[in-house]
């Protein structure tokens, strides 16, 4: 499993997959991160 936080710059990103994923379905899902959330999950409350 690969897991990455991404900030983007324009409306348009890409990037690699591992070449055991070739040829394999994978599931690829984008989200608004909750900050708040984020923060109390840190401690932060």
């Amino acid at each position: 499993m690969i897991r990455t936080i991404v900030r983007p710059d324009k409306a348009s990103i890409s990037f690699d997959i591992p070449e055991k994923y070739i040829g394999k379905e994978i599931e690829v899902i984008a989200f608004e991160k909750n900050r708040a959330e984020e923060e109390k999950i840190r401690g932060k409350q």
